[in-house]
């Protein structure tokens, strides 16, 4: 006979005892997966997998695989929440899942397990429903203390990218310090860059923007300056979010965002999103001026200095010599050439 009662009391003093003592130490990954392996030694299982729900989906938890930052993966493919049932029955009887929920009921992770007889009779007791609220609570802290670090590692992101924009004129750096910023806190999306304008062969990886060619949901983000998505796009098999990079004189770019069918960004994202194409359109837009500006004043000191040596005393040699070494510094020409008309009916190449 198994005193479920203990079993509770025991349950709620390890998910205690879990989150004090391992929740500045353990991602959320790491913290789930103890969570699950605490259950399973309660209820004597020997397989079982914890799945993260996000962003409408279930998201299996691969215990012990590293990414290439350093931390856990958390998935190798998406189940919607429609298809939790089908998990938890694959035609094996003793196949049962336990959804984990919080105080309003919303999903937050989800139990996948080979049931034993002791977990059989604790389902049927009214004690179900304590472990269901011990879990929900234990995840749902869980969840919330690492969204507010990621939230957190986000906007410092942000903070970071937006003092390199203030210490550059360099259109190059500003467009490789936003993708790179983009790509970390999106590390799991695909994610491309459309420019209105080329850009120095330092810039890689974006296309042109194709005013005719591109689809609607971009061309509206270029025209409007918001940010736009663009749901059920069967070409992507996907979610595509276009935010426009642009200043107050025009828009430079869209920045795109393909998530995968049935996930909703955040809240959260979107505002990351918005922020960080609307601070590297003004950061671009201050570049671009001073580059015209510089090649402006450029421009202006060739003409002056030209016209002073011009205006001197030089005979028609030193004067073509003077011209060539100007205009080989200000357009580098593959080839060029004066050509003078001496008279109407004869033309002289010098």
């Amino acid at each position: 006979m198994y005193n479920h009662e203990l079993t509770v009391i025991e349950m709620k003093c390890a998910v205690f005892d879990l989150f004090s003592s391992k929740i500045d130490e353990l991602s959320m990954e790491e913290m789930l997966h103890e969570c699950k392996r605490m259950f399973m030694s309660h209820f004597e299982i020997m397989n079982a997998d914890i799945l993260l729900y996000d962003n409408n989906r279930f998201i299996p938890l691969i215990e012990g695989k590293i990414m290439g930052n350093g931390s856990k993966s958390r998935t190798t493919k998406d189940y919607p929440i429609v298809n939790i049932s089908l998990l938890a029955h694959t035609g094996d009887i003793n196949e049962d899942s336990l959804i984990i929920r919080d105080n309003r009921l919303n999903p937050l992770a989800a139990l996948i397990f080979t049931a034993t007889d002791k977990w059989h009779s604790f389902a049927e007791s009214p004690y179900l429903k304590d472990v269901k609220k011990v879990l929900g609570t234990f995840v749902g802290q869980v969840v919330k203390v690492h969204q507010l670090s990621d939230n957190e590692s986000m906007y410092r992101r942000l903070f970071e990218v937006t003092e390199h924009f203030n210490s550059t004129m360099d259109s190059d750096v500003i467009i490789e310090e936003m993708m790179r910023a983009v790509l970390k806190s999106f590390s799991g999306y695909e994610v491309q860059l459309l420019l209105s304008q080329e850009y120095n062969d330092k810039t890689k990886g974006y296309r042109l923007f194709d005013y005719v060619n591109e689809r609607a949901s971009a061309v509206d983000a270029f025209l409007s300056g918001d940010l736009t998505i663009e749901k059920n796009a069967e070409d992507l098999n996907g979610i595509l979010m276009n935010a426009a990079i642009g200043g107050r004189q025009g828009t430079y770019g869209v920045l795109q965002i393909v998530a995968v069918n049935g996930t909703d960004f955040t809240a959260t994202q979107k505002n990351f999103i918005k922020l960080i194409t609307n601070v590297a359109g003004s950061a671009l837009e201050n570049a671009n001026l001073y580059e015209q500006s510089y090649r402006l004043v450029s421009d202006l000191q060739l003409v002056d200095e030209t016209s002073k040596e011009l205006n001197s005393n030089l005979d028609i040699e030193d004067m073509y010599d003077y011209l060539d070494v100007q205009f080989r510094n200000a357009f580098s020409p593959d080839e060029m050439a004066f050509v003078t008309i001496q008279g109407k009916p004869s033309i002289q190449l010098l």
